[in-house]
């Protein structure tokens, strides 16, 4: 039933001059509640028109908490309030209207009871009050206690009552709710919504430019609870406020699929949702019995998708969990991204395999495998140069997801990261190419998804450091150093790891390296810092096994340049 025949439908069970009580009922996350906020908007608001009132019962403890929520709203309609006035006195309460005509006022349980009798019966007759989140109640409050006000204001007051509920739910909480209900309900109303309509109502606000990207992302996850597609309506709706005059259309598409997609999966999981899924083993936990079903249903949905190694993701989750956007960094990251999928084939090439396979049910999985995998042998782990590493994330994923052997290609995904941190490590010809490859950010993205990886990279980094230097390299970059006013943590880490062999040979050999050195060592003196510590050690060692060639005189000056509370804060 689509939403005209359900709205037509429901206004005819309301039709009625009588006070009655509707069950508008069906599954928790149908769309129940913003059916029904639909239908009182579209309701005629004149003087003698009926007046919705909608009331929730989530976070409510008390009856009188509900009277007092319904008698506000009826109140900031201006109505009643004559008869309000005469019985203020005598229930010693106050009311006031503020400059826009709203009614506020302190009121007691105990007044707001004593203000509901102040009315006569069918004074209330055109009000039609909706009473939802009977699943969101407090403890404090029973069931009972609501359908009995419910039967107050239909039989006293002679108001339509509109309860929301997924029944089946309130049937396993409370073993009593079919005797209230048969005493109680007139009309039973089940809502059989037409998904796809109440989606794209709901997606209404979003630029047709981008809508079908949200459409991919929620139908790619099987999405369709309604108060999760709200949340990504706003925040697609939001970023895209955010980001509007600065974004391409290709970049604004891009952010509003996997802003649709991350909200999803925070909707599911909640805050350590994206931590959760990125576990580089997540496919060998989700085989575990114990492991939580919505992770397991989450991570099947989500896992060849998004990553919080991908730094659009990252960014992009911090947004939906603080609603707080770097707005630079992410105009940047889509702007390189879509630079890179403009410039490399590969990445066109492999879109349109996975564009077929995605959209046609008859395409072989093995024939897509070996297509994607001869692409991917031919070019090898220097894939990484040429593409972002957010398509390789998903290639790799995906593979797995359609193969079926998950382990096969993520153990084939370590290998291309092995390879090309050994690949980058192989480009290390000096210390300049040294400092290059520490700095590599690509490097260090791929070292952070392995720990195993980030080990051996920093291993290796270790040892060439110590081979890296020539006599003359070593003076160039002491030299360097002595005219800069700051040093990287690549010029620390080199230093640090150098051995004591190149610092003797380059003292005896290089007539410019034994000034250059201590100035380097005094200057560092000079400024307390301790970040060279391991250097000054090493160089204080090579002096001592030096301190017969050097001779007292020489020996004890260059020793002077160590200040001794630095030599000792090792």
């Amino acid at each position: 039933m689509d939403q005209n025949e359900s709205s037509k439908l429901l206004k005819t069970l309301l039709a009625t001059n009588d006070g009655c009580v509707l069950l508008l009922k069906g599954p928790w996350g149908i769309g129940k509640t913003h059916f029904w906020n639909d239908f009182a908007a579209s309701q005629p608001k004149g003087k003698h028109d009926k007046k919705y009132v909608y009331v929730s019962l989530f976070g409510k403890k008390s009856i009188e908490e509900i009277q007092n929520d319904i008698l506000l709203q009826a109140f900031s309609q201006n109505r009643y309030i004559g008869k309000l006035k005469k019985g203020i006195d005598a229930i010693k309460t106050t009311f006031s209207a503020d400059e826009n005509g709203d009614i506020s006022f302190g009121l007691t349980g105990n007044a707001v009871g004593k203000l509901l009798c102040l009315f006569e019966k069918n004074d209330f007759s055109d009000l039609v009050i909706c009473i939802d989140d009977f699943e969101r109640k407090s403890d404090e409050l029973q069931h009972c206690e609501v359908m009995g006000l419910a039967s107050i204001l239909k039989e006293r007051y002679g108001s339509k009552i509109i309860l929301i509920m997924d029944e089946e739910k309130i049937n396993e909480e409370d073993g009593k709710y079919t005797t209230y209900k048969e005493k109680l309900i007139d009309k039973e109303f089940l809502y059989t919504p037409n998904q796809k309509d109440i989606i794209n109502n709901i997606l209404y606000k979003i630029n047709t430019k981008y809508k079908d990207e949200v459409k991919r992302a929620l139908e790619s996850v099987d999405e369709s609870n309604l108060r999760t597609v709200k949340k990504v309506a706003q925040n697609v709706h939001i970023i895209s406020e955010l980001v509007k005059n600065d974004c391409s259309e290709w970049g604004m598409q891009h952010l509003a699929h996997y802003v649709a997609l991350l909200t999803c999966l925070y909707a599911g999981l909640g805050a350590d949702g994206l931590a959760t899924i990125s576990d580089i083993n997540i496919h060998k936990k989700i085989k575990d019995k114990e492991c939580n079903s919505e992770v397991k249903t989450y991570a099947n949905k989500f896992a060849s998708k998004i990553s919080n190694l991908i730094p659009l993701h990252a960014l992009l989750w911090e947004f939906i969990s603080t609603s707080r956007l770097n707005k630079p960094q992410c105009l940047s990251i889509l702007k390189e991204q879509e630079e890179s999928n403009n410039g490399h084939p590969i990445n066109q090439e492999l879109c349109k395999i996975f564009h077929k396979y995605e959209f046609n049910i008859k395409t072989d999985d093995k024939e897509v495998v070996k297509k994607i995998e001869t692409i991917l042998d031919e070019i090898g782990c220097t894939i990484f140069d040429n593409e972002i590493f957010e398509n390789i994330n998903f290639y790799f994923k995906a593979l797995g997801q359609i193969s079926g052997d998950q382990d096969k290609y993520t153990a084939k995904y370590i290998k291309f990261k092995y390879d090309y941190v050994k690949k980058t490590l192989d480009s290390i010809v000096d210390y300049k190419t040294w400092i290059s490859t520490y700095n590599n950010d690509l490097a260090k993205s791929l070292c952070s998804s392995d720990e195993n990886i980030k080990i051996d990279f920093n291993e290796e980094l270790k040892k060439r450091a110590k081979k890296i230097y020539t006599e003359e390299s070593l003076y160039e970059h002491i030299t360097s150093l002595n005219q800069k006013s700051g040093y990287s943590q690549a010029d620390q880490e080199l230093l640090n790891n150098i051995s004591i062999d190149i610092i003797i040979s380059d003292f005896q050999n290089n007539l410019y390296f034994p000034e250059a050195l201590g100035t380097f060592i005094y200057n560092q003196s000079t400024i307390e810092n301790t970040s060279f510590i391991p250097f000054m050690n090493t160089t204080k060692e090579a002096m001592e096994q030096m301190k017969e060639e050097l001779g007292t005189f020489r020996y004890e000056r260059f020793m002077s340049y160590f200040p001794k509370a630095l030599l000792q804060a090792e």
